[in-house]
């Protein structure tokens, strides 16, 4: 064998094994691409991602088609219940007017009762029924960094009156 003809396909050879020993797709391999800091090979004629093949020009369709890796996926953040969440109300100030009935300011003490914990830097709200007004008043408060924000609020009540809070749907914002 001619000598110049043997070194003619050593280098593509070389070049194929060195680029499979370093994840390297096996078509930027051949037509001497160079990886690039995203993960992805970047040659003269095209662009093939290292999670799929995305090509910004087509190949030759002579070049072998590029490898892709198997992506991994996350589990998605717990998105808790109106079962993790409790509500007491703690009467600040109540104005009773015999058998008219009362009017009743009060505050929220919300606890997470959940067993998983919430996700960093996400925030919910938490809508929530008080009952034992005159009629079923629907409110909310917000849980943000783990941290829950709400005002006082008022309810006008029938006479001798037992206030609670049930919480009834919570929406991740």
């Amino acid at each position: 064998m001619n000598p110049k003809r043997r070194r003619a396909w050593l280098g593509p050879v070389i070049g194929v094994a060195a680029g499979l020993a370093v994840g390297i797709p096996l078509g930027a391999a051949i037509s001497g691409g160079e990886p690039t800091s995203e993960g992805s090979v970047r040659s003269d004629t095209e662009i093939v991602s290292a999670e799929g093949a995305t090509s910004v020009t087509q190949p030759p369709a002579s070049r072998a088609p590029a490898t892709t890796r198997a992506s991994t996926t996350t589990a998605a953040p717990y998105v808790p219940t109106p079962e993790d969440f409790q509500v007491a109300i703690i009467e600040t100030e109540r104005s009773c007017f015999g058998s008219a009935g009362c009017n009743i300011r009060f505050r929220i003490d919300p606890t997470y009762v959940g067993t998983s914990a919430l996700a960093p830097g996400s925030s919910y709200t938490v809508i929530y029924e008080v009952r034992g007004g005159d009629d079923v008043q629907t409110k909310n408060f917000t849980v943000e960094g783990g941290e829950a924000r709400f005002r006082e609020e008022l309810i006008s009540t029938p006479p001798n009156p037992t206030l609670t809070a049930v919480v009834v749907r919570v929406l991740v914002d």
